[in-house]
């Protein structure tokens, strides 16, 4: 079958390409255009960012029979800096720029973190550059209100045109969302613990809205970070039936949840999307004990593999899946978002043999699409679309497996009388 023969495809070239290695230039007469990529090959997200590369060459190397004038080069960068924990802003702003000088560039994948991905996109908005990103949902990003900070999104886009769009649902459906799960969960009462990033301030200000809205007492809702001279203090503060944690995995994220859940022995936690990773799910990768992942929740953005279409199935289960655990949740949405770039480039003609990145632009945004690994999904001209997808999972020995798919609700006017964030 052709849609399997596409996800297989990614498999059989995984050797091709060292990990971290930039892909060598072609050997062609023809023109060549440029898909870069830039995600952390180190810190908590090393496992899905080396997924979502391998995902990508797949799609790229099963699309190129559509090859004629031009030859694609995919590029991978790493985001991340030698001896760091993650990725660095210095480092993605340069991976940036470096994409943004080279004439033959036509679209840009990036970055798994919504911070990440911030201070990419003013760099690549200014050079005109699709920029794609299978994973970053802080709401500022796209759209203004609540869980966006002040002059977001526009601060974003220099150039007045809007350049993101995202595979993958923004924070103010998954803001929604965690209070209607905790409710169905018998909780009374919502504590939500921040990280202080962009994503975990976002997701916070929207949990607390729609906790609020729904009727669901919100007893603590601050960043809290265990360097903190004061921390000792505020975590045992922290008094709810249901904890949440917002904010981006790593060694924070595992001592404030274990630290807080110990001070509250019957509350249940729920994790945001970001906590769907190893480093936070596996005790031997320094995540959370087997003890505490009983009362541990996750709410992902992706839905069960059933749910997708048969190379988006292969995907999740071949490349996102090890053991029996979810380990990279956003395969599916970067091999679509190479099969969304390649795609478009190859209906636009180039301009003297460099990308028309205007052109890509107009087939990309605001039109409906088609994945093989998605199905059929519409991009908004703000960078957002249609696709919706939630599930709910468990920690079961360090194993991160599905409980079921979940349905996000429409968000709800802010009680406070902030703007609420659009809800499509």
């Amino acid at each position: 079958m052709r849609l399997l023969g596409a996800a297989a495809a990614l498999l059989s070239i995984v050797a091709l390409t060292s990990c971290g290695a930039d892909t060598k230039p072609a050997k062609s007469k023809v023109p060549i255009v440029r898909l870069w990529s830039s995600l952390p090959h180190r810190g908590p997200q090393r496992v899905q960012s080396l997924a979502v590369e391998r995902a990508v060459r797949g799609a790229v190397f099963d699309l190129r029979h559509r090859e004629g004038k031009y030859h694609v080069e995919y590029i991978a960068l790493d985001s991340s800096s030698p001896g760091g924990s993650g990725w660095d802003p210095g480092v993605s702003a340069a991976n940036a720029r470096r994409a943004s000088l080279d004439p033959s560039t036509f679209a840009y994948i990036g970055e798994i973190d919504s911070g990440a991905t911030a201070v990419a996109l003013p760099i690549l908005n200014q050079a005109g550059i699709l920029q794609l990103t299978p994973s970053a949902t802080a709401v500022g990003l796209t759209t203004p209100g609540v869980g966006a900070g002040p002059g977001e999104p526009y601060q974003y886009y220099p150039s007045g045109q809007r350049t993101l769009v995202r595979l993958t649902p923004r924070d103010s459906l998954q803001g929604a969302l965690i209070p209607v799960l905790a409710k169905s969960r018998g909780c009374r009462s919502l504590a939500v613990m921040g990280d202080g990033s962009i994503y975990g301030a976002g997701l916070g200000d929207v949990i607390k809205s729609e906790a609020t809205a729904r009727g669901l007492k919100v007893t603590f809702s601050q960043t809290v970070d265990p360097r903190d001279s004061g921390y000792a203090a505020l975590i045992h503060s922290v008094k709810a039936g249901c904890l949440v944690y917002s904010g981006e995995p790593g060694k924070a994220a595992v001592r404030v949840v274990t630290d807080a859940a110990r001070a509250n022995p019957h509350a249940q936690v729920i994790g945001p999307d970001a906590l769907v990773n190893g480093a936070f799910a596996n005790p031997a990768k320094g995540g959370i004990s087997e003890s505490l992942a009983r009362r541990v929740v996750l709410v992902g953005t992706v839905g069960p593999a059933s749910g997708y279409p048969a190379a988006g199935k292969y995907l999740l289960l071949h490349l996102g899946t090890r053991s029996g655990s979810l380990v990279a949740p956003s395969v599916v949405s970067g091999f679509a978002a190479a099969e969304l770039a390649v795609g478009c480039q190859s209906r636009v003609p180039l301009l003297k043999g460099l990308p028309d990145r205007a052109g890509v632009l107009a087939c990309v945004m605001g039109h409906n699409h088609f994945s093989r690994a998605l199905g059929v999904y519409r991009t908004l001209r703000r960078g957002d679309t249609t696709l919706h997808a939630y599930s709910l999972f468990a920690i079961k020995r360090g194993r991160i497996g599905l409980i079921m798919s979940l349905h996000a609700p429409r968000p709800l006017p802010a009680v406070d009388g902030n703007p609420a964030t659009p809800s499509n």
